[in-house]
């Protein structure tokens, strides 16, 4: 700290001192967390006069130590991106990249990224140079190359997965547009192609069955991630993976194939990356579709293909139908142009993507219900010269012939306007009246009661309306028969004194009345 040391606050002097002074692992670990609680989040402007002390930790004989150091180094440089800092944090790393233990050799290798895009942005901030930006872009480079070299000559697995993705990083990095419009953008795009051929020759015979599975998919991935990336380094990363692939070192695996779970793996990984960079279908990928196709289909991966050939054609659809309205909408040329004017594979041909061939029609279905129409169609026979009409006929034609799946393919794939006086042709054959106006205006009919209801009910569901009383129970009977009983017994009401009595119910009344009006008996 030098001189420095009066201008720090209280709380970062005690707890670099208390560090220093502690002797267990554990009370320096707890110091330099205090210390990256003060200087990352509460002031992060005394890093440069401290880091240097903090730095010195590396040599610490704790592991846990030692990887408290790369934590807050790397904390560091992403708050205050100075050259000072930079060029500390590189050397620190590059110094933990001989440690003893491989964890720490690792975690210094993948912290190393933000130091090296870190240098870079110092190196585009002062194109026309700077001695401390120089410098601290120069300690940036030699930590990458460091890293970048174990993924040829490390042995341990972990260590060259992490070389494998600085190579990727940097080759990302250092063809980038910003970088590109550097002075020295030439030597930045030889170092990217070596990075990039380094990680295809790992994948070339015979060691490329002598790498652990791990490594092999790293690779992979990594070549992967810089085609879809990187237009300008397709070239470079392309050839390994179909190479890879067409020769069939690693296949999609199948049930019952015997194949170890290892090179089941490789193969699952090359087939997604090879199917990613099919489907994306940028200019840059165009010209390598009938490779990438023939290579999917080698390693056993068909259906993946066609999947992906089915998806280009459904983007390039959308693609012109998204072209032909903004021309509609400017009033151009092709304002006019329907889609269905474009050959199938006039797209297909010129984006060099390899067209997917039409299952031909069955030849009985083209003589029954409009196939022979359909053909015509397809060949362009029919002659009409509207091609709004000759959908018409099709499409009457299959309806009779009741080919529903042809007609739902053609209106899928019609043009908006087309389908549009489609629907306006076929209003005619709509009803007058919608058929529930016609139902609400008809008045209900009539419900037949008494007999003549009866008389309507057919005589099956007479039957099966007896048939169920018949099965009841003697029980049930016996109970129905009491209640009839009880409802026919005159309810018994208590009459008070001076209130005449109800008059009895109808049905008494009734009985009462025929009693009367019987003849008196002779004597």
């Amino acid at each position: 700290m030098g001189s420095t040391t009066l201008q720090l606050p209280e709380s970062v002097v005690g707890a670099l001192n208390n560090a220093k002074l502690a002797t267990k692992a554990s009370q320096k670990v707890e110091f330099l967390g205090q210390l990256h609680e003060l200087l990352i989040r509460s002031e992060p402007t005394h890093l440069d006069a401290v880091l240097s002390d903090i730095v010195e930790f590396q040599v610490d004989r704790a592991e846990s130590v030692r990887k408290a150091v790369i934590g807050l180094v790397t904390a560091a440089v992403q708050v205050r991106c100075t050259a000072g800092i930079v060029q500390q944090a590189a050397a620190c790393l590059s110094g933990l990249l001989a440690d003893n233990v491989a964890a720490v050799v690792k975690q210094s290798a993948m912290a190393a990224h933000v130091v090296v895009r870190a240098g870079l942005a110092l190196h585009m901030s002062a194109p026309q140079g700077s001695a401390d930006k120089d410098s601290a872009w120069t300690a940036a480079q030699q930590l990458q190359a460091a890293i970048s070299s174990l993924a040829t000559s490390s042995t341990d697995t972990g260590l060259r997965m992490a070389g494998i993705k600085m190579n990727e990083q940097a080759a990302i990095l250092y063809t980038a547009p910003e970088a590109l419009a550097l002075p020295d953008a030439a030597t930045l795009v030889t170092t990217a192609d070596t990075l990039v051929k380094v990680l295809g020759e790992l994948l070339k015979e015979p060691g490329v069955q002598k790498l652990p599975g791990p490594v092999v998919i790293c690779c992979i991935k990594a070549l992967g991630a810089v085609v879809m990336q990187r237009a300008n380094m397709v070239h470079r990363a392309m050839p390994a993976l179909i190479a890879l692939a067409t020769k069939g070192i690693y296949r999609v695996p199948t049930s019952g194939d015997g194949m170890s779970p290892v090179a089941a793996s490789c193969g699952t990984a090359l087939k997604d990356i090879l199917n990613r960079v099919m489907r994306s279908n940028t200019e840059a990928t165009k010209p390598w579709q009938n490779r990438l196709n023939s290579a999917l289909r080698t390693m056993g991966a068909a259906a993946v293909a066609e999947s992906a050939l089915r998806h280009i054609e459904r983007h390039t659809a959308r693609l012109r139908n998204t072209e032909k309205r903004k021309a509609t909408d400017q009033g151009g040329p092709d304002a006019k142009m329907s889609r269905g004017s474009t050959p199938a594979g006039a797209d297909s041909s010129v984006n060099n993507t390899p067209a997917r061939t039409p299952t031909p029609t069955p030849l009985s279905q083209q003589q029954s219900g409009g196939g022979d129409l359909l053909s015509q169609l397809l060949s362009g026979n029919l002659g009409s010269g509207d091609l709004v009409t000759d959908t018409q006929r099709i499409l009457e034609a299959l309806v009779k012939g009741e080919q529903t799946a042809a007609v739902e393919t053609i209106l899928a794939q019609l043009d908006p306007d087309i389908l549009a006086e489609l629907v306006v042709r076929w209003m005619v054959n709509l009803p007058p009246q919608p058929a529930e106006a016609e139902a609400a205006e008809q008045p209900p009919e009539p419900v037949p009661a008494g007999a003549a209801a009866a008389a309507q009910v057919p005589q099956a569901d007479l039957h099966q309306q007896q048939a169920p009383q018949q099965q009841k129970p003697k029980q049930q009977q016996q109970q129905g028969k009491k209640r009839k009983l009880e409802q026919q017994q005159p309810v018994q009401v208590k009459q008070e004194p001076g209130v005449p009595p109800p008059p009895p119910p109808p049905q008494q009344q009734q009985q009462q009345h025929q009693t009367d009006q019987r003849p008196a008996a002779k004597p």
